[in-house]
């Protein structure tokens, strides 16, 4: 017992070290089924990743799984044609079933985009109904209701903000307003139903604000950042299941927003000068990852210090780069999984996931506190 109590207080006292640590992360490659292949979305668990290959003519999506390590290259519709993927403007999304969304394009440009969803039960690739009338349209995300949001409309400069269904392959429109402002641009859904997106203050308004809708409620909020800064230009970019949203003010100050807290700056990595940022993910820590113009880098931010991911690879043998133009992280996981596009020392530009080498905050504190409990326990039966 003695020896329990030893081990386990010895144990406490290394994680209790590595909680204040930088996190450390491993590469998985998921190749390509061309030339090359990037990085998109990764589902709140990590479950699930989201990317597309480049090959001649096409850049056909994929779903990568965790579990079984294998990417599922989709099969691209012929009905009508859409040879190429999601692209680094139209965001897309994965949800924890290996439900997939993705707006399709007929050029690498994503001309004449629509809206589709793959599954991982059926690997089939179909189109989602768009509100009647409406004939081009993109999709951003997805929960694990199968409630999609996007755009819709009769061109790709007049987009209204949408809801898909894919269980019954149906849409809406999004109506509800905050006041005078209304959602133009929506990003994100969470499986409690909540919609981040951009708007703008007011018809005939160039002030653009940010908006939470409730789905279920159909009630629209807008986030107060007066507190923070005074710009005109918001945009949102990500969302967590617990309610975090990220974001960037005029473009240069990335910031994270929850109810509880209010709206915070996120620091830049030492070294990183002032420039453009987007922060593309948050996961339910607060955690963000995202990339800065000053030196293409993509960063890492753990709630408190921020990182270049290149300084947190644990195992870089095959020399990744993830401070290049095409090397930007899009995906944070709760399990502390991310989703980057990296090159490698020989040019080779790939889809990675970036897997959590030592315990995330949550479960390391769940893991401190276990393991304080049995040194407690053991220390009493001995007297």
């Amino acid at each position: 017992m003695k020896l329990a109590a030893t081990v386990a207080l010895a144990t406490l006292s290394s994680l209790a070290a590595q909680a204040g640590a930088a996190p450390s992360y491993t590469v998985i490659d998921l190749g390509a089924a061309g030339a090359s292949s990037q990085g998109m979305s990764i589902s709140s668990s990590g479950n699930y990743a989201l990317g597309r290959s480049v090959v001649t003519g096409g850049a056909p999506a994929f779903v990568w799984s965790a579990a079984t390590g294998t990417r599922s290259d989709w099969a691209m519709p012929t009905s009508p044609t859409r040879a190429y993927g999601p692209n680094t403007v139209d965001v897309s999304g994965v949800n924890n079933l290996g439900v997939a969304v993705a707006t399709l394009g007929a050029t690498s440009g994503g001309a004449t985009p629509l809206p589709a969803m793959w599954s991982a039960s059926t690997g089939t690739v179909t189109y989602l109904n768009m509100p009647g009338g409406y004939t081009l349209g993109r999709v951003a995300d997805i929960n694990d209701s199968g409630i999609a949001v996007g755009g819709a409309g009769p061109n790709t400069t007049n987009l209204v903000p949408v809801l898909y269904d894919t269980r019954t392959n149906t849409s809406r429109q999004i109506t509800a307003t905050a006041g005078s402002a209304y959602m133009v641009t929506p990003q994100n859904i969470n499986n409690a139903g909540l919609v981040i997106g951009t708007g703008l203050a007011a018809p005939g308004s160039s002030t653009q604000v940010a908006l939470v809708y409730d789905s279920m409620a159909d009630t629209m909020t807008r986030i107060d950042l007066s507190a923070i800064s005074s710009s005109t230009t918001v945009a949102l970019y990500g969302e967590s299941e617990n309610g975090w949203v990220v974001g960037a003010i005029g473009g240069t100050t990335a910031f994270r927003w929850s109810a509880a807290t209010g709206a915070q700056v996120i620091p830049l990595p030492a070294g990183v000068t002032n420039g453009f940022v987007t922060p593309y993910a948050i996961n339910s820590d607060g955690a963000v990852v995202g990339k800065a113009s000053a030196g293409n880098t993509s960063f890492y931010f753990d709630g408190t210090s921020s990182y270049t991911l290149n300084s947190l690879l644990a195992d870089n043998a095959a020399g990744w780069s993830l401070t290049n133009t095409s090397a930007t992280a899009y995906g944070l996981a709760d399990n502390g999984s991310i989703i980057v596009t990296g090159t490698n020392s020989a040019g080779v530009v790939h889809a990675l996931v970036l897997a959590s080498a030592v315990p995330e905050p949550a479960s390391g504190a769940l893991m401190l506190a276990g393991l304080a409990g049995a040194a407690l326990l053991a220390r009493r039966r001995r007297h």
